[in-house]
């Protein structure tokens, strides 16, 4: 059965095709740790380590992702310059983004990622059921 016709049924047993999310973090554990909650939820994760990474795979992935989690700061090439390449290219821009940082951000911060992103979750105000309830939310 391929991702397109795969199913599942979330906890309020609602039906749901499969959906496949990219991720990107250059903390491999917290990658690790995104990618087990979303596959629990039945999600089909992709992860990469850098801004670059993910551009390789998603021009090298055929079948599309539904959604993109990054992380903002990367060492190598950060989770900036990949949105800037998102919204440069038209068919990666339509795609739900969640951008994650670990930084304090002022109200202005904020409100810059939020007009580039289409949500925006802080690292040190983690809560695993407001983390899917937004992943959801997005996707439908």
């Amino acid at each position: 059965m391929d991702d397109e016709t795969e199913s599942f049924e979330q906890e309020d047993t609602v039906e749901v095709a499969i959906k496949r999310i990219l991720l990107v973090d250059d903390d491999k554990y917290l990658l690790d740790f995104f990618k087990r909650i979303l596959s629990s939820q039945g999600f089909i994760t992709v992860t990469a380590n850098q801004g670059n990474e993910a551009r390789d795979i998603l021009e090298d992935d055929s079948k599309g992702f539904d959604m993109i989690i990054l992380d903002l700061l990367m060492p190598v090439e950060s989770g900036w310059k990949l949105i800037e390449f998102l919204h440069q290219h038209e068919s990666y821009g339509t795609i739900p983004t969640i951008a994650m940082t670990g930084l304090s951000l002022s109200f202005e911060e904020y409100e810059r990622i939020r007009k580039q992103c289409s949500a925006v979750i802080l690292k040190g105000d983690f809560e695993i059921e407001r983390f899917t309830a937004t992943v959801y939310e997005l996707l439908s």
